[in-house]
């Protein structure tokens, strides 16, 4: 081979692989654009449309019923067994009441009559105005053995208090005894008088009286 020619034969090798080595340079440098390019557009997707998180949704349990009845539904008519409000007081004022106790199939020699019953709320009281008379024309003494207000809703009986709980009546003359309650009855509540009332015209006896069903 002649010189010239193994000269630039040998230039030729040389020059291959720095050709390679820009090709190479240059491939990488594309590669990396892309990539940058790529990165860059993702991010500035992701700033324009953010993610939205989705809620978590956590299952409850719904609580059982303890009834063994049907699930009321919005159709439902209300049920009767509601919760009744306490009647309010009865108002102060006297009441007239000429209410005169009997007792059937029983000896009654002292006729008692209620007149009048006063409602005092600022005392939280009222008074019931009595009067006893002996029918008898003996003189007879007596004595309240009771004297009771329930309620009828209520077991409790409510005794009064007398400021003359027992005497001595004149034949045929009227005495006007007063008995106390501790308390105001409630409006439009049924009450029921019990009435016990012993005397003596030489032996002790009794009558009792048939209830009375009073309603302020």
């Amino acid at each position: 081979m002649p010189n010239d020619d193994r000269q630039q034969y040998q230039e030729t090798v040389r020059e291959r692989p720095r050709r390679n080595g820009w090709k190479v340079a240059t491939l990488v440098l594309f590669i990396s654009t892309v990539v940058f390019a790529t990165t860059t557009l993702l991010a500035y997707n992701h700033i324009i449309n953010p993610l939205v998180a989705k809620p978590t949704l956590i299952a409850t349990q719904a609580p059982q019923q303890t009834t063994t009845g049907p699930a009321p539904t919005s159709a439902s008519a209300p049920s009767s067994m509601s919760t009744v409000q306490p009647s309010a007081p009865v108002a102060d004022g006297v009441i007239q009441e000429n209410i005169t106790l009997t007792c059937n199939g029983c000896n009654d020699p002292i006729r008692v009559t209620i007149n009048t019953v006063q409602i005092d709320n600022a005392n939280g009281r009222m008074i019931w105005d009595n009067t006893l008379k002996d029918v008898t024309g003996g003189n007879l003494g007596y004595s309240f053995n009771e004297y009771n207000l329930q309620a009828n809703a209520s077991q409790t009986q409510i005794p009064a208090t007398f400021s003359q709980a027992n005497s001595n009546l004149v034949s045929n003359v009227p005495a006007d005894i007063q008995g106390i309650f501790a308390f105001v009855p409630s409006h439009n509540v049924t009450y029921t008088l019990i009435v016990i009332l012993g005397w003596s015209n030489g032996n002790p006896a009794s009558t009792t009286f048939d209830p009375v069903k009073i309603t302020f």
